[in-house]
């Protein structure tokens, strides 16, 4: 059996979208953004003078907010927020980028679980299949 890394998919322009977008939610939070070190559960940690007051998970999208009607998170993303909330008390927030808004919603939030597809145009290998959660894009709250 065959056990290869995942190879990784952020590129620079993800990382900077990224950094930008963080920037806009330090900004309307009035907080400063951590960013977590590559294969943490969430991209940054929300914090005001030192004290942590949110996980965030980061995803930028390349279509206006509607044209899809929900954005897919990962089954393992919604467990490590689960875990990370019952742990510190903390909210975990995901925070996407459409290319007409911003906006945010936090992990608890209902969602349709689905599983994937092969072949699907995401960031896992080709062949794998998991189980995702659906957030409609209504549940948002919008930054901009």
């Amino acid at each position: 059996m065959n056990h290869e890394p995942y190879p990784m998919y952020e590129t620079q322009e993800d990382y900077d979208a990224e950094q930008r977008v963080a920037d806009i939610v330090a900004q309307r939070w009035r907080c400063e953004m951590q960013r977590n070190r590559k294969l943490s559960p969430f991209d940054f940690i929300a914090h005001r003078g030192g004290v942590p007051c949110a996980f965030i998970e980061m995803r930028t999208r390349h279509n206006p907010m509607y044209q899809y009607p929900s954005v897919m998170v990962s089954l393992t993303k919604i467990i490590a927020a689960k875990q990370h909330t019952e742990a510190t008390g903390l909210p975990c927030f995901f925070v996407v980028e459409w290319t007409d808004a911003i906006g945010y919603v936090n992990f608890d939030c209902q969602k349709d679980l689905r599983i994937s597809g092969k072949g699907w145009n995401r960031r896992n290998p080709p062949d794998e299949v998991e189980v995702i959660g659906y957030i409609s894009n209504e549940q948002f709250q919008m930054l901009k």
